[in-house]
């Protein structure tokens, strides 16, 4: 029985990564806990190659899933499981050093989460351990010589960075050494052109980095970069290389980011994806200052340069989302050179938008029950707003039904559709992987059929990064910065698109270690202060915020001031686009503060100077603008509001504000002549049935950033009670009362316009490996399709949140007709958090995290 579900679970390890089924390595590891749980094949001592086996295999599908989900308890089982194989198992086995080469890698994950270096230290003895054996025979051991010199940089690198008092140099250099060495004899033992050979090359490079470090040598530099060039797909290029080689080292580095498309293909699940592109963290911040570093002004102006760094840029950084807004195109420009052409597009794309929300973690039945409840609840949401008591799915095509829902809610009519292709790609139940193998073939088709549209004339750039002239023309009358800093060069940049053209300002004090440094403040200052320690963690705000002033944001206002764009009466507009752990960065409320004993503020701030939006990427920017035109001047539908309400959770802090906030929002939307309806103890499957009736949406509840899952961030509404008259699911995130960014960005409004998130870190992600894929509750509202979405980037105060939010929709709304705002989105928030700063300036913790952001509106191209 043993042998048997061993080998099963093996199976199903295999099963998980062709196909990327979370559910197969849950099943492998059931199935295995509970044989390994019975009595009757549980006893001491016992030596059984059958049981040895499973409790091995148990090991390496418990570290497999840790690699999916990060969850401790799976690598703290893999490790005690191993030590039980260890201790089982007699010294001259065959496979002995292979399981100390497992347990040390495990033990180098679990030190990676606790940060206990207990566990580090256990790593490397039972490394050292396998070393003498692993030599005897090296060439099976490649592997496990690779990783041994990877625990042990995880150890040189621990003690360079957390080591307090004086460094013992010399103890270094030897540890280094040792590390160089298996991995050189990894390298040795490898045949040429074998894959994992680039693997090996990145891990003696980086080595190299270290051993330059600790003892800096022309010869070690030299070799370090060759090393690079030689693995042909390495993730990063070292700092030592030579000011003579960027021009070689730019061209590597933009044919890592190719490679990037090879590696994580858009039809792997985004968590798969996620995880894949976390290993080129830093890749095109490196790649962008290397195309910079080819030209030795200190000003950089020439536009065809600049441009070149900043396409880099973009093509390495938010590749996910942008797969996403691909799928969500209307193909407006194929429209106009065929109909047939654009009809295959949204056709292919909305079948790829469907396959990319299957869950793969989810029965076929339980999918389909939840999307038919879905379309339920979007109708039965539907008749009484829009008077068409007969609305029942399905609706047939070509029905009255059917034509009345498109002519009175064109917005619900595709809302309705999405629901029902998600229900025509499901497969018949225990088919699942059907669903994995369309998605590669669609995705193939995708590839095909934009290769071959960008053969028609004018088509070239379908798809690909803004051209230099498009580039310039997004700016408009405004102001692009986007801001980045490479560890490769040391330093940062900043990159400013206006209607002067492209121009690259170094940011000589923007330096990677800095920004790790403090951004790590800002975000313990933000997420763990309480009444008693605010004073404090203002401080400590205060302290990143003049960081941030300093190093970016005066040198780009100085920059502007020269060039006389910010001499007019009204304040200039900048879209700020923050890369790597910069992109939860708030440069909008950067400044060199200075405070009296009455709190009253001096000093300056970038508030008093622009008005600040953000945006992930140039592209997205580019959909969102380009969808502002085309509705400009037209004829807009009579806008109706949905206020969703959570203050009581179970569970959860009461929201004292709320109440209050509601009905002040309700009363400015009637004076504005906007229908609104308050969806008060909101569940997420309340929530995803209104949605699609409402242009604007705004939320009053708690909010939560995952760090572990970014698209398991979420709103914390109500559980919902039962599904079809069972009882909640564990399992069953709606039933836990989260709306998560998987399901907010699986909805699609088409006719969406604001979202207003009345939230804790709604604009937050903890996840620093994955900040440049730019994703959050946020980001899922703008991939719904809303315009503009307002956030906060940290903990807020309940008080400080309505008080934004009312005085938000008042300017947005005041002196106006019926539906017309009096002041644009941005300038709404930019007014709101003004009256905020003037009352709380020594206290940033309240006033600086609201911020807005703009991105697609659905129906563009």
């Amino acid at each position: 029985m043993n042998l048997i579900v061993s080998r099963l679970g093996l199976l199903l390890r295999l099963r998980f990564l062709k196909f990327g089924r979370l559910a197969d390595v849950d099943l492998a590891v059931q199935r295995m806990e509970e044989v390994l749980s019975d009595p009757r094949s549980s006893r001491d001592n016992r030596r059984e190659t059958n049981d040895l086996e499973l409790l091995g295999n148990y090991a390496l599908i418990l570290e497999t899933r840790f690699d999916r989900t990060g969850a401790l308890s799976d690598i703290e089982k893999c490790v005690q499981s191993n030590e039980r194989v260890l201790s089982l198992l007699p010294p001259d086995d065959p496979s002995y050093p292979d399981v100390l080469c497992s347990l040390s890698g495990a033990y180098s994950k679990l030190f990676k989460i606790s940060k206990d270096t207990t566990h580090l230290d256990a790593a490397m003895a039972y490394a050292r351990k396998s070393l003498p054996i692993l030599r005897m025979n090296p060439q099976a051991h490649v592997v496990a010589l690779n990783d041994i010199g990877s625990i042990l940089y995880s150890r040189l690198h621990t003690r360079l960075s957390q080591g307090k008092g004086p460094l013992d140099y010399d103890l270094l250099a030897g540890e280094v050494n040792e590390a160089l060495d298996c991995v050189e004899e990894a390298l040795r033992q490898l045949p040429e052109r074998q894959f994992s050979r680039g693997t090996l090359f990145f891990n003696l490079a980086r080595l190299l980095q270290s051993k330059n470090a600790i003892q800096p040598s022309d010869e070690i530099q030299a070799r370090c970069l060759a090393v690079y060039q030689e693995a042909g797909m390495e993730r990063r290029l070292p700092a030592c290389g030579a000011e003579t080689r960027w021009t070689e080292a730019s061209a590597i580095l933009q044919e890592m980011i190719q490679f990037m498309d090879m590696v994580a293909p858009r039809w792997l699940p985004s968590k798969d994806r996620l995880d894949i592109l976390s290993e080129f963290h830093g890749i095109a911040a490196d790649a962008a200052a290397a195309r910079l570093m080819c030209s030795t002004s200190s000003c950089n102006t020439a536009n065809s340069s600049v441009y070149e760094a900043l396409r880099l840029l973009e093509m390495g950084r938010a590749v996910v989302l942008c797969s996403k807004l691909d799928y969500r195109s209307a193909s407006r420009s194929l429209e106009a050179v065929s109909n047939g052409l654009a009809e295959r597009f949204n056709r292919l794309t909305n079948e790829l938008d469907a396959l990319a929300r299957f869950d793969t973690r989810s029965k076929v039945d339980e999918q389909r029950r939840k999307l038919n409840n879905k379309l339920r609840d979007i109708m039965t949401s539907s008749r009484g707003i829009l008077d068409i008591p007969s609305l029942t799915p399905p609706l047939p095509s070509g029905s009255l039904e059917s034509y009345n829902l498109r002519q009175k809610a064109p917005h619900v009519f595709n809302a309705y559709e999405m629901v029902q292709r998600e229900i025509s790609i499901l497969p018949p139940e225990g088919h699942e992987d059907e669903i994995s193998k369309r998605h590669k073939e669609a995705s193939r088709d995708f590839d095909r059929l934009v290769a071959e549209i960008r053969q028609h004339d004018g088509l070239h750039d379908f798809l690909r990064p803004l051209s230099l002239e498009a580039t310039i023309a997004l700016a408009g009358d405004d102001h692009i910065v986007i801001v980045s800093s490479s560890a490769m060069v040391g330093q940062g940049n900043a990159t400013i698109v206006n209607r002067d053209g492209i121009s690259s300002i170094p940011l000589a004090e923007l330096r990677p270690e800095d920004i790790e440094r403090l951004m790590d403040i800002l975000r313990k200052a933000t997420t763990s202060w309480t009444l008693r320690t605010t004073a404090a963690n203002d401080k400590k705000v205060t302290m990143v915020l003049k960081y941030l002033w300093v190093t970016v944001v005066n040198p780009v206002l100085v920059h502007l001031e020269k060039r006389g764009h910010l001499a007019g009466e009204l304040l200039p507009r900048v879209h700020w686009i923050g890369t790597g752990l910069l992109s939860g960065a708030p440069f909008h409320a950067a400044g060199d503060y200075a405070f009296t004993q009455d709190s009253t503020g001096t000093g300056t701030c970038a508030m008093d100077y622009v008005v600040s939006s953000y945006t992930p990427t140039l592209r997205s920017l580019a959909y969102a603008l380009e969808s502002h035109q085309e509705q400009h001047g037209s004829l807009r539908p009579a806008d109706r509001m949905l206020i969703v309400s959570a203050a009581t959770v179970p569970g959860q802090k009461q929201l004292q504000s709320i109440a209050e906030e509601v009905m002040s929002i309700r009363a400015i939307a009637s004076m504005a002549s906007l229908q609104s309806h308050i969806l008060d103890g909101a569940t997420p499957a309340s929530v995803l049935s209104r949605l699609p009736l409402a242009n604007i949406v705004h939320f009053a509840c708690h909010g939560e950033a995952d760090p572990r899952d970014i698209e398991n961030s979420h709103l914390v509404l109500h559980a919902d009670i039962t599904v079809d008259g069972e009882a909640p699911r564990a399992n069953d995130s709606a039933n836990e009362g989260k709306l998560t960014v998987r399901e907010i960005q699986a909805s699609k409004m088409s006719n969406a316009t604001i979202a207003y998130l009345s939230t804790c870190s709604g604009a937050e992600s903890k996840a620093t490996k994955v900040s440049d894929e730019v994703i959050h509750i946020v980001s899922a509202f703008q991939i719904a399709g809303f315009e503009h979405v307002i956030g906060s980037l940290w903990k807020t105060k309940d008080a400080a949140c309505r008080q934004v939010a009312e005085e938000f929709y008042r300017a947005l709304w005041r002196a106006k007709g019926p539906g017309e705002p009096a002041v644009e989105v941005h300038h709404a928030l930019h007014i709101a958090v003004q009256l905020l700063r003037e009352k709380h300036r020594d206290k940033p913790l309240i006033w600086a995290p609201f911020v807005h952001y703009i991105m697609v509106a659905e129906g563009v191209i």
